[in-house]
């Protein structure tokens, strides 16, 4: 059952678009290579494993939670800035079930040149939005303003978190989690910003 609603979505799915101001029709390309490469890793993954997903570091993940996570991821691409060590930024819990991802078009460009690149993008940010690692990504941020953060105004707060070791390490837990959707990412030629967690 879980499979035939993916198959239906994920086939209709656009799963990359782009700003208007963004040049280059590879987009269309490099989302159509994003859906097939992770659509089939997300079959294998439950033939495989089952309806249960075991992370070394957050424990179980259910495979119904990745299904309503990939309905709902969009990525978009934008000639926006990040900072270092940044490609893009996730709005996952912004008033909706929507999973945004708004990435910069270089990046993306980039990752696509990598072993693995796009599923790397596609499996972080669909760990960033397990409702765990926002729970997470919540108790680093408060943990973040409460220490080194303290004091500042809600603005500078917002510019300095990452570079902070509470936004490197909700980064570094992503990545891990994204490798273990991505069955170890034995075909990844890169690590990724921020490295791992080790459990």
């Amino acid at each position: 059952m879980l499979v035939a609603q993916a198959t239906t979505f994920w086939t209709a799915k656009t799963l990359v678009t782009k700003e208007i101001d963004v040049i280059g029709d590879d987009i269309t390309v490099i989302g159509n290579s994003m859906k097939s490469t992770v659509f089939s890793q997300f079959i294998n993954m439950y033939a495989s494993q089952g309806a249960v997903i075991n992370s070394s570091i957050i424990g179980a993940i259910k495979y119904g939670e990745l299904v309503n996570i990939l309905r709902n991821l969009k990525f978009t691409a934008t000639n926006r800035e990040f900072g270092v060590g940044r490609a893009g930024e996730n709005g996952v819990g912004i008033g909706n079930s929507e999973v945004p991802v708004v990435i910069n078009v270089t990046a993306l460009r980039n990752y696509n040149l990598l072993n693995g690149g796009l599923q790397y993008l596609v499996w972080h940010e669909v760990a960033h939005a397990l409702r765990s690692m926002q729970q997470f990504n919540a108790a680093m941020w408060d943990e973040y303003r409460s220490g080194s953060g303290s004091g500042l105004s809600a603005d500078v707060q917002a510019k300095q978190y990452p570079d902070s070791d509470q936004f490197k390490r909700n980064e570094a837990r992503a990545n891990t989690i994204a490798r273990e959707l991505a069955g170890g990412g034995a075909n990844w030629n890169f690590t990724p910003p921020y490295g791992y967690e080790v459990p």
